[in-house]
């Protein structure tokens, strides 16, 4: 019935009121700074008045509208069911417990007075309440006062003060009310679903009855819910400037969602329907932002962050001070911040996390796509809410999102001079490393700076500090315990291996070896590419070899060509899959992809796209180390084939390059990077030498030119940068009128001649200046590609003092 989840859903929202009203911080900080606590206490009482004088209510307007009286077909099935249960439960109850002749009586009639009890004179409140609420007691009450009924003549036990009551031992009317608790309900349900079947009418009824109610429920859940949320944002809204109890109220609000969603109960459905906040977003008024629908993703995907498979676990400390970055310094209306960590440090479950608090708060918060990074009118945008907008891969987008925040400070500053008051913004960087090749351009803009959070010192950024060993133990217990399965005996030498395969202690190869070791694996003298091989043949034996079409050899070997693709590109839209099945190209899947053979490789989503339109997405494998790993592996698998390996591999990375060059080297460059030991050492040569084809725009060779500059630069992996260098040099010589391309050779000479003059190698260093001086010579007008030859002199000029070479 509607009631049990209606039970659940006012004991969610009831445990919230000992979170508020139980800490004594909320108190004297509100005290503190001179604020009652009206609001406060007004969102308490509300809510504890839901979870306890409304669940009274709920009962008395539930037993009002399923009146057996409210038809009579229904009636009629309903008392007939009851008296049918009832007959075989007197029957079974008898045949089950040694009774006396006596003792058999009583207990007839008992059962007697009990139907015609729940069939006809059910009719106060509080008799609905104590039946749904405490059967027990319910039943242990009518044993004391039997209804006689008007054909009784038998002589049943009576009280001095006339009332008749069942004469049963004290042994034998426990097991009674035991035996009725447990049965009346299931037996009860059998038999009023067999009047059901023979009486069209009464189902009927019934089934008018549940949708009305159904329908009632919504809506009040729906006020209900709005109330709680809009009484707790009004304190937040009342309190902006003070971080702690934003905080409070935050963990508040997360209580209720979290409580929520383990009912499966979608609170945001209940609280994002705000029409005029829709339509600023509707008419573009407002960026869009996403958040990962963790709702909608499988378990499969466990180690995916969106899913939030285990706890938020040991980042107190960065979400304090990620509060006060979005809260602190109220009189400057704009401001960024950069959060940096290797990958599968956890940047982006931090953002998720935190994003879900701030939400709280009445925070409109997201990540943002990055074609709105340049496609949104960011100059036009008067924010309708404090917004905290986040951008992954901001390396990728360097130059995009310097172009955003330097217009969303110029907004602000324009704001203050006109003594105009909007709402804060705060945007959230994620990135692996602050090199110089990015990071010092984008620091270079003077509106940037002024807006970074640490004023005065832009370079101060948060750094994602590693796991600790109790940290690590502490993923490991919770998947175990998730599966059921007992923990490894020595935590000290699961823990050493661990550190053995990743001592930069990451939560994601943490999660993995946890996954590993509850699977029954010794990872032992396990490496990085171990724990990885490992999860990807999981995910196939247990997931994607259950579908089936995955016993179809063109189709398998279609849709796992297909995932390298949507990895290396970060996800292919329905119109760009369209255009590349038209080519009929053998290696791919016969017409299309299989949808619900793709959901078990990966996620497929909507993608909001300016001008609210949306785009169907097929994602990668996700998260990044795991997607790049797969791509290598399937090359090397591709690559044993001799007939058609070749082939096929090239054109899967000549199709990524022509598609979306921009994605492809940034992921053939994280790929090489994480997996330069990779064991297979031919593939990370097929994929260094990897182009696009000859007649692709120059947009995807300038992205090839950046993919060899990093191959080429002295912090890279290579230990041959030569090649790369070269590389570059011939494409610069091919496309002389591409100054993007002509500045990539220049920058890359430049770090050359510093990389070759530290180790000495002055034939070398000589020659890369000798290449800057052709190119200032070549392009004079251009400041930029003559910079180079300057710094390249200047490089040579030192290390030949140094060396007295004079």
């Amino acid at each position: 019935m509607p009631a049990l989840s209606k039970i659940g859903l006012w004991m969610g929202i009831s445990a919230v009121t000992t979170h508020l009203t139980g800490n004594p911080e909320l108190a004297s900080t509100l005290a503190a700074i001179g604020v009652g606590q009206s609001n406060l206490d007004g969102a308490c009482k509300l809510i504890d008045s839901l979870a306890s004088n409304r669940l009274s209510d709920y009962y008395k307007d539930f037993r009002s509208s399923a009146s057996f009286g409210i038809n009579h077909h229904l009636q009629q099935a309903l008392q007939e069911g009851i008296a049918n249960a009832l007959s075989e439960l007197k029957t079974t109850f008898v045949a089950d417990n040694p009774l006396s002749q006596y003792e058999e009586q009583q207990a007839e009639f008992y059962f007697r007075s009990l139907t015609h009890h729940l069939g006809k004179e059910m009719k106060s409140d509080s008799q609905i309440d104590d039946y749904v609420l405490d059967r027990a007691a319910f039943f242990a009450d009518l044993l004391k006062t039997v209804h006689a009924l008007p054909d009784d003549d038998t002589d049943i036990n009576q009280t001095d003060e006339g009332v008749l009551t069942p004469d049963l031992s004290e042994p034998i009317a426990q097991r009674l009310i035991a035996f009725l608790v447990e049965q009346i309900e299931p037996v009860a349900q059998r038999y009023i679903n067999e009047e059901f079947k023979t009486n069209d009418k009464a189902k009927t009824t019934y089934f008018i009855h549940l949708l009305e109610s159904g329908a009632r429920i919504n809506q009040d859940n729906n006020a209900i819910l709005l109330q709680v949320s809009s009484t707790l944002d009004e304190v937040g809204r009342r309190q902006q400037e003070h971080t702690d109890l934003l905080r409070q109220i935050a963990q508040a609000q997360q209580l209720i969602h979290e409580s929520l969603r383990k009912l499966q109960v979608d609170f945001r459905a209940y609280v994002s329907d705000f029409d005029s906040f829709r339509e600023r977003v509707e008419n573009r008024f407002e960026p869009s932002l996403t958040l990962p629908d963790y709702h909608n993703l499988p378990e499969s995907f466990s180690y995916q962050y969106g899913l939030r498979y285990t706890s938020f676990i040991s980042r107190d400390d960065e979400i304090s001070q990620l509060w006060d970055f979005l809260n602190g310094q109220p009189d400057r209306r704009m401001l960024w911040w950069l959060v940096t960590g290797p990958g599968g440090m956890g940047k982006n479950r931090l953002a998720l996390e935190f994003c879900l608090q701030a939400q709280c708060v009445n925070r409109y918060v997201g990540f943002v796509e990055s074609q709105h990074i340049t496609g949104f009118d960011w100059s036009q945008w008067q924010p309708a809410h404090p917004t905290l907008l986040v951008v992954d891969y901001v390396a990728m987008h360097a130059v995009p999102t310097q172009q955003m925040i330097a217009q969303l400070s110029r907004n602000a500053q324009q704001d203050k001079r006109l003594k105009k008051v909007t709402k804060p913004v705060r945007v959230l960087l994620l990135e692996r490393e602050t090199r110089d090749d990015w990071w010092g351009p984008f620091l270079a803009d003077r509106d940037v700076v002024e807006s970074s959070y640490v004023a005065g010192n832009p370079r101060r950024i948060l750094d994602l500090r590693p796991f600790t060993d109790d940290d690590r133990w502490q993923v490991i217990t919770e998947l175990h315990r998730k599966q059921g399965k007992s923990l490894p005996v020595n935590k000290a030498d699961t823990l050493r291996s661990l550190t053995e395969i990743d001592p930069e202690g990451r939560p994601l190869f943490a999660f993995l070896a946890g996954v590993a070791l509850a699977e029954g694996e010794d990872i032992r003298r396990w490496d990085v590419h171990d724990l990885l091989n490992n999860l990807l043949q999981r995910e196939e034996n247990s997931i994607w070899k259950t579908h089936p079409k995955w016993q179809d050899e063109r189709c398998r070997e279609g849709h796992k060509n297909l995932l390298v693709l949507t990895t290396l590109t970060r996800g292919l839209t329905t119109m760009q899959l369209r255009n590349l099945f038209a080519q009929n190209l053998e290696w791919f899947p016969l017409q299309k992809p299989d949808n619900s053979l793709y959901e078990r490789l990966s996620n497929i989503r909507e993608r909001t796209l300016l001008a609210d339109r949306t785009e169907k997405v097929y994602e990668g494998l996700q998260p990044d180390i795991v997607g790049e790993y797969y791509v290598l592996k399937r090359i090397g698998q591709l690559l044993r084939d001799h007939f058609t390996g070749d082939e096929i591999s090239q054109s899967l990375l000549q199709i990524a390059w022509d598609i979306s060059s921009g994605e492809t080297w940034w992921s053939l460059w994280r790929a090489l990077s994480d997996f330069s030991q990779f064991p297979d050492t031919r593939v990370c040569q097929y994929l260094q030498q990897s182009r696009p084809t000859a007649d692709s725009p120059e947009t995807s060779w300038e992205n090839w030119a950046s993919l060899q500059y990093n191959l080429a630069h002295p912090e890279s992996y290579l230990a041959d940068k030569k090649s790369a260098y070269q590389r570059l040099r011939a494409l610069a010589k091919a496309y002389p009128h591409n100054e993007e391309i002509v500045l990539w050779q220049a920058k890359g000479a430049m770090n050359l001649t510093n990389y070759y003059g530290t180790a000495q190698q002055w034939e070398q260093a000589q020659a890369c200046y000798a290449d800057l001086q052709a190119l200032a010579k070549a392009y004079p007008h251009n400041e930029e590609i003559v910079l180079p030859q300057a710094k390249g002199a200047m490089n040579l000029t030192n290390y030949y003092g140094t060396a007295q070479q004079w």
